[in-house]
């Protein structure tokens, strides 16, 4: 793991049970964030400028073009973010700090591999995270009009990226700035605001209960509203999350999504992650996994349930996935277009539709609408057809 010095602002690097106490830093990114290479050519230029005696001497051997770099560079937001964070850091008796623009070679694939599959754990192991809200600008009748601080606040871009999901979960502590660096305050003191605004539980919030003890539709809830630059990033943003590690393939597009809920399936048997399309049309068929995210946006309410006392672990094969449920076969219902219909019945029950299930069509049917074999094809959910509430 590579941290910044606070104090000269130098990239070290540590391993391990010697990585020391530090803070970090949640932020969206913009036009003039400082890179790994910016920072290391920056610190390479100032260490040849200190062995010179003047600064004519110091022109005429590295050229105009360097000193003008280095200022720019000083001059970026990005760099501002850095210095910002250096200070907090030191504020909270800490010597380090890590900084993702920064503190990753972007260049390497394998480093950005690593870093990322390591991401929430680091933020996790932070005494503090710095959440710099850079689209919200405190005023003194922010103090006492909550209507409008809240509206600003609610509205600001950082609520809306899918990295900043597991930078609000992770870390235990997290405090708020706006763009002046003004503080806002606390992720525990502003709790049921956030919770407002995310939709995620205080009890989450605040740590009193751990992620494994929500559904994982649910913790994809979390991330259906949110968005980032690459649509492989919106895979790779909730590794942690799931508590997943798997190697990154750029370009593989909303691939990853899905390749992500194949991992899931490898370590759990939560049948949760099946939970999505409510709302959808039903008829229509589909994959077993979801498309992105966003097709979890209902499941916030869900849990797990042990209605299916013969169910049993589940797995993909190379014909799809394998898995024992609990099947109602009922007769043609208005609008599909299929001629015989089953309802797979999940472990899973919503806090108002009650257990949910989802329809499925057989790809091989005979003229007398009898199947064969014991196929199927998805379609989206929808509540127990059996019973409302069960």
């Amino acid at each position: 793991m590579r941290l910044i010095n606070v104090d000269t602002l130098q990239l070290e690097e540590f391993f391990d049970d010697d990585i020391p106490e530090y803070a970090t830093l949640s932020h969206t990114w913009g036009k003039e964030e400082v890179s790994f290479q910016d920072l290391c050519w920056l610190h390479e230029y100032e260490g040849d400028r200190e062995s010179f005696a003047s600064i004519e001497t110091l022109l005429s051997s590295l050229g105009r073009s360097s000193v003008e770099k280095a200022a720019k560079l000083r001059q970026r937001a990005g760099f501002d973010k850095i210095m910002q964070t250096a200070r907090l850091a030191k504020m909270n008796q800490l010597r380090y700090a890590w900084v993702d623009t920064c503190c990753i070679d972007k260049t390497s694939s394998a480093e950005l591999s690593e870093a990322i599959n390591s991401m929430f754990r680091w933020y996790q192991g932070s005494r503090i995270c710095y959440a710099h809200i850079s689209d919200v600008v405190l005023h003194t009748e922010h103090f006492t009009n909550n209507g409008a601080w809240e509206y600003e606040f609610a509205r600001s871009r950082w609520f809306t990226r899918g990295w900043t999901l597991q930078e609000l979960l992770a870390p235990r502590i997290v405090s708020f700035f706006d763009r002046n660096w003004n503080f806002i305050g606390e992720k525990s003191t502003l709790a049921e605001m956030v919770s407002t605004i995310t939709k995620i539980p205080c009890d989450f919030l605040n740590r009193h209960r751990r992620l494994q003890d929500v559904a994982l539709a649910s913790r994809m809830s979390w991330a259906s509203g949110r968005r980032t630059s690459r649509k492989e990033d919106m895979a790779y943003c909730l590794l942690g999350l799931c508590d997943i590690n798997m190697p990154l393939l750029y370009g593989e597009g909303e691939r990853a999504f899905v390749r992500l809920q194949q991992e899931i399936i490898k370590e759990y048997s939560d049948q949760s992650l099946f939970a999505w399309g409510i709302d959808q049309a039903i008829g229509e068929t589909s994959s077993i996994f979801a498309p992105s995210p966003a097709f979890f946006t209902r499941a916030g309410s869900l849990s797990l349930e042990n209605f299916n006392s013969s169910s049993s672990d589940f797995q993909m094969t190379n014909r799809g996935l394998q898995i024992e449920l609990p099947l109602v076969r009922l007769p043609m219902f208005q609008g599909a277009r299929r001629e015989v219909c089953h309802y797979a019945i999940l472990d899973v029950k919503d806090r108002d539709l009650g257990h949910l299930c989802f329809p499925l069509f057989s790809p091989r049917l005979h003229e007398d609408g009898t199947q064969t074999g014991d196929e199927f094809l998805k379609s989206p959910l929808s509540a127990n057809p059996t019973s409302s509430g069960a």
